[in-house]
């Protein structure tokens, strides 16, 4: 049953995140309609110098291709206090795995794209030897890369879903660095089944965007149409939470109203945790 709500506000600030990784490969274009449009993007906190970190590049067989030393570049501060920085690489093929390392030789990510790696590549030498890749997806059109989106500081809170428009030395699309993971202890109690079920998939759109004053919010989930409530976020681009709400698995459309807010950009946030999906939105 499909039932529209009309939400209210509630104003607060958001808690500080605990992180982990914070310096990862943010976006991938290994297909460019320019040749100097392929590389790769490296997010991070703000003021991280990139002096000896390393991206190793792997065939399927698992030895090295290249190695590509990262340029003494220091991550700009672009949003909340963390960056990006774009580097150009000319010989860039799918079907390989990249392994970025920092400046102790530590493999902080071992990522693999392309159909053919779909099973994975395991490095037979250099610093990832014995590991076995991370599957990203696969590029299908030029200028179409593969990138991380959602809401965090650290790799893990981010996630590869479809590719989308290159974005290259900026931050993604869907993406907002300096959030936390988990909101507030009384939405993580909440959450806790939501988090945990493997076999659920959250979707949502919101339309019209850009708006000028209401916005609607629709989601799908496969999987069980029950277990806790869904949460609801509306949080502008510093990253401060403007509006909260639950509802019902039953609720699968919602109106989010926007008169009061000043012309911007914005970020809805759907559910918790790994589950969670984010788009962003603006107002004019």
């Amino acid at each position: 049953m499909n039932k529209q709500i009309l939400l209210s506000f509630s104003f607060l600030f958001f808690l500080t995140s605990l992180f982990s990784q914070s310096t990862f490969i943010n976006e991938i274009n290994y297909i460019a309609s320019n040749p100097t449009g392929a590389g790769m993007e490296i997010a991070g906190e703000s003021g991280e110098n990139l002096d000896g970190w390393t991206l190793v590049f792997y065939q399927l067989d698992g030895t090295i291709s290249s190695v590509e030393e990262l340029e003494n570049q220091v991550i700009p501060s672009q949003q909340n206090g963390y960056g990006t920085v774009w580097y150009e690489m000319d010989q860039m093929t799918g079907n390989e795995g990249v392994a970025l390392t920092n400046p102790a030789g530590i493999v902080e990510q071992f990522l693999a794209y392309g159909l053919g790696t779909i099973s994975g590549i395991t490095a037979t030498e250099g610093p990832a030897a014995g590991m076995s890749s991370q599957y990203i997806g696969t590029q299908l059109l030029p200028d179409q890369s593969l990138q991380l989106t959602g809401l965090g500081i650290s790799y893990l809170d981010f996630s590869w879903l479809l590719p989308g428009s290159v974005t290259a030395g900026d931050v993604n699309d869907g993406q907002l660095f300096g959030l936390v993971k988990k909101l507030l202890p009384i939405f993580n109690q909440q959450a806790g089944n939501w988090e945990t079920d493997v076999n659920k998939s959250l979707t949502f759109s919101a339309f019209p965007n850009p708006t000028t004053d209401r916005i609607q919010v629709r989601w799908s989930a496969n999987g069980p149409q029950s277990g806790p409530d869904i949460n609801l976020y509306l949080l502008d681009s510093s990253g401060r939470l403007l509006q909260q709400s639950r509802f019902s698995h039953e609720d699968t459309i919602v109106e989010l109203d926007l008169t009061d807010l000043a012309a911007g950009q914005y970020f809805i946030r759907l559910g918790e945790g790994r589950q969670a999906r984010v788009e962003r939105i603006v107002k004019h």
